[in-house]
């Protein structure tokens, strides 16, 4: 008989499946983002939807592994904590209120202490939902925030067919209104100029915008549906604002042959944890077709570099130093004992750049360090030759 909790163990392998299809998609949508992350120089890194989405499964994984390692020490070792954290004051009746110290009632802080042993006893599940919701939020707002980014890239010119848009509708209606001959006629039409949507775009808006510009057969996926995904589990993110409840129309979407379910004044309840994350796994296919559809996106629209300064500058400039001279040993030595950088990358950064130097095809004012930092600079380093 397994230790471990089986619902448990499908859902942490979920949230490790998301994980992973994230470096997939990564290697395969974003080449080099994926590279430079896999090479993890201390210095550098792209922040991007998927690591975003990555570092979104940790919290969740780390809350329910540790939830099932906790379970094996059988759990009595909450109320040892307890005990220590009573005995070395860390813990007490007293508490803050508007600023003034307060004490809770001796009966009441005991049914606190009972209360937290409850919580690791009887009460997970009820944790569970709850970290669903939090992550539910979490991974549509990543979604979100990088669909916005993207809209962002194609703004100018969005902003400007959308505003042309506004201003023709409204010149439109103010035509009919003013050759209007009857009160009720001039009264509609005021109605509808006052029902222009105002400049301000919603996600909705922004993703009908992105999907304008896509050609479906390169799409490859259903746009209709797609789109239907994405309302629902936007609609699922908002039952934040509503305490966990859906406060809205009733909504159903069928995806891999699964239906899922929301229901007016009822929160998200899915008959599987491991589906209901699958089913938000599905933003990330999402993005990807749509990103790869848009080739024409410019790079801060995608990813956002993450440097540390000055080792950044510092990396550039003794990069450059080596391109102009033949001091390979004395890079690889600066890269380890200044920048910490590993001594496997370090041979690879040097071989790279070695490689560059002798490509005399090459036009040498056309050197870029990205091409080194995207490179494989973890891969096995052949030892050279004995003279």
């Amino acid at each position: 008989m397994s230790t471990f909790d089986s619902n448990h163990k499908l859902i942490i392998a979920a949230f490790l499946a998301l994980k992973n299809k994230a470096i997939i998609l990564e290697k395969h949508t974003l080449r080099g983002n994926y590279q430079i992350n896999k090479n993890r120089l201390p210095f550098f890194m792209v922040h991007n939807y998927y690591s975003h989405l990555r570092d979104v499964c940790d919290l969740p994984i780390v809350f329910m592994m540790n939830e099932e390692l906790s379970n094996t020490a059988a759990r009595h070792l909450c109320s040892e904590l307890l005990v220590e954290m009573l005995e070395e004051r860390h813990l007490t009746p007293r508490v803050q209120v508007d600023g003034k110290g307060a004490n809770l009632e001796h009966d009441d802080f005991n049914a606190s202490l009972s209360d937290i042993r409850a919580l690791f006893s009887g009460r997970i599940n009820g944790m569970v939902g709850s970290l669903m919701l939090d992550f539910t939020v979490s991974a549509y707002s990543c979604f979100e925030h990088w669909i916005t980014k993207l809209y962002d890239g194609y703004a100018e010119r969005l902003e400007a067919d959308y505003e042309k848009s506004r201003k023709d509708k409204f010149i439109g209606l103010l035509k009919r209104h003013s050759e209007s001959n009857s009160d009720e006629d001039r009264s509609k039409y005021l109605n509808e100029i006052l029902e222009v949507r105002g400049p301000h775009r919603s996600i909705p808006d922004k993703i009908n915008a992105l999907y304008k510009m896509v050609d479906q057969q390169k799409y490859g996926r259903d746009i209709k549906h797609d789109k239907n995904i994405i309302q629902f589990l936007g609609a699922c993110r908002n039952t934040v604002h509503n305490a966990g409840y859906h406060r809205k129309a009733p909504l159903q979407i069928t995806c891999n042959g699964i239906t899922y379910s929301l229901e007016t004044d009822k929160p998200w309840i899915s008959a599987s944890y491991p589906q209901s994350i699958a089913l938000l796994g599905e933003l990330a296919d999402i993005y990807s077709h749509l990103i790869r559809s848009l080739d024409d996106w410019p790079l801060e629209a995608g990813c956002e570099e993450i440097t540390r300064q000055p080792d950044m500058k510092l990396f550039e400039n003794a990069v450059e130093l080596a391109y102009k001279s033949d001091e390979q040993t004395a890079l690889e030595y600066f890269l380890v004992e200044e920048l910490e950088v590993g001594e496997v990358q370090a041979a690879n950064i040097a071989k790279s750049l070695a490689r560059i130097k002798a490509d005399t095809s090459r036009d040498p004012d056309e050197f870029c360090i990205f091409e080194i930092l995207s490179g494989d600079l973890l891969k096995p380093v052949e030892p050279q030759p004995v003279p």
